[in-house]
């Protein structure tokens, strides 16, 4: 029972060292989190880290990561360039420090290649104002070639312009006397056509106003009127009457012979084809004066005074 018990003993002290252990270690862990949450967030791409990302990149690809970059400073520490003159490696530098005499200094030196670098600009820049200027100049001589040709040429085209005006012109003048007297041709060409056949056109058209109903015992002469077309065509005109009631003189004027109707031929001596037929009628009057304050109702027999 006794061992029993100091076993129990043991196997305590062996779980509160576990423990402790165990304590030890989750505090070791924090720890690690602590520090592996600090490294992450360095780590993490913040907006400054996005920032110099963006800077490196735009570098080129020797600085775009810190692997690259780190790659690009050995480079320059270690590697030697001799494929061209440019001093661009660090060991390249300590060569040209090295190469330097004592009677020279650097200011000297940086002096020389200030002036060196100075007239082979001033060099460049008299070259190249030399070609501009001569490129201007062969400009300007070809525009003012094409200017002085444009010139000729709206020259040539003014005074061809000017030309067929003054053509134009005289040929108006000369086609208006011409129509002029064309037109008075024509005129005395009518003039003669109508004088000369005044006598044998023959009419086209008649048109005839007769006076459709005369009153018995009206002594206003009454005429019957036919008109011909062309005006210049023959104007004669037959007239026959059945002379039941009225009768027609040569002229046109109705003779009234009774009460009654009468038809009248109109007849065109040139163009028969164009005769009309008209109805005239004579009727009573309707009041007849009877005496000198007396008027008869004709055809009532009523008297009135």
């Amino acid at each position: 029972m006794e061992n029993i018990h100091k076993k129990d003993a043991e196997q305590d002290k062996e779980i509160t060292a576990l423990h402790k252990t165990d304590s030890d270690q989750q505090a070791e862990i924090d720890t690690a989190n602590a520090n592996l949450e600090q490294l992450r967030k360095r780590l993490h791409p913040t907006a400054v880290f996005g920032s110099l990302e963006s800077t490196f990149s735009a570098l080129g690809a020797n600085y775009s990561t810190f692997w690259a970059l780190a790659n690009t400073l050995k480079t320059f520490l270690e590697a030697k360039d001799t494929a061209d003159s440019t001093i661009n490696r660090w060991q390249e530098i300590e060569t040209f420090l090295q190469g330097i005499t004592d009677t020279e200094t650097l200011s000297g030196l940086l002096e020389q290649l200030e002036k060196d670098i100075t007239a082979a600009y001033d060099r460049a820049i008299a070259a190249a104002v030399k070609v501009e200027s001569d490129r201007a100049k062969g400009a300007e001589a070809t525009l003012q070639m094409n200017i002085d040709g444009e010139r000729q040429r709206a020259e040539a085209a003014e005074t061809a312009l000017g030309k067929r005006i003054t053509d134009t012109k005289t040929g108006l003048q000369q086609s208006d006397a011409e129509i002029r007297q064309d037109i008075a041709a024509v005129r005395q060409t009518i003039f003669a056509i109508q004088a000369d056949s005044a006598g044998r056109v023959i009419p086209l058209v008649m048109t005839v106003e007769p006076p459709r109903r005369i009153t018995y015992g009206n002594p206003v002469k009454q005429y019957i009127k036919a008109s011909l077309l062309p005006q210049f065509a023959v104007q004669n005109v037959l007239w026959l009457s059945d002379g039941k009631a009225v009768d027609v003189e040569p002229d046109g004027e109705v003779v009234v012979l009774g009460l009654g109707k009468s038809r009248v031929h109109v007849i065109p001596t040139e163009n028969t084809a164009l005769h009309q037929t008209v109805t005239v009628e004579v009727v009573r009057p309707s009041l007849i004066k009877s005496g000198h304050a007396s008027l008869l109702l004709a055809g009532a027999n009523i008297l009135f005074t």
